[in-house]
Order: structure tokens, then sequence, then C-alpha cells
């Protein structure tokens, strides 16, 4: 992506992002961003922190669906803007 004259970014193909699909390339691509003499323990911190994160948003979005569609779908796209927003220095 690159900025252009209004500032806004445009999407090109010069510019990729990957995504870990699994738990063995996850666990590959976090133990070769940390110092090798702290891997060990970074791994059992993400490994642990994995279950109850899902877990607590599978617990969450259930009792929202007692509420109307209308009135939860502005709470969903909270996640998304936040991630976009974060992320749109490093791509432009």
């Amino acid at each position: 992506m690159r900025a252009g004259a209004d500032g806004a970014c445009n999407l090109r193909g010069d510019r990729g992002a990957t995504v870990a699909g699994d738990s063995p390339q996850f666990s590959a691509l976090t133990a070769g961003n940390v110092l090798r003499r702290l891997v060990g323990s970074v791994l059992a911190f993400v490994n642990t922190a994995g279950l109850p994160i899902p877990a607590a948003a599978i617990a969450i979005f259930a009792a929202a669906a007692a509420f109307p569609l209308a009135q939860v779908l502005p709470w969903l796209a909270v996640g998304p803007a936040t991630g976009l927003s974060s992320v749109r220095p490093s791509l432009c």
C-alpha cells in the first residue's frame, strides 16, 4: 500500500500481509522474534494466553445473542476498526 497525494492508502500488490494459520506456525513466528534465552518462557505465556481469550470471547458473544442484532453489530465493529487503525501507519 502506498499513500496517495490525498494521504489515503491505496491497495497495490507490492506489499502483503501474512497470517499464521495454525499453532505450529504461530509458535515458530513467536520463537523467531524473541531472544533465544526467553523462547521457552514466551512460548509458555503465549500458549497459556491462547485458551482463555477465545473462551471469554465465545462467552461474551453467546450472552450478546440475547440482544437484537442492531444493538450488537456496532460493538462487533470496534475490534476490526481498532485493528485497522493500529496497522494503518505501517501500511502507508
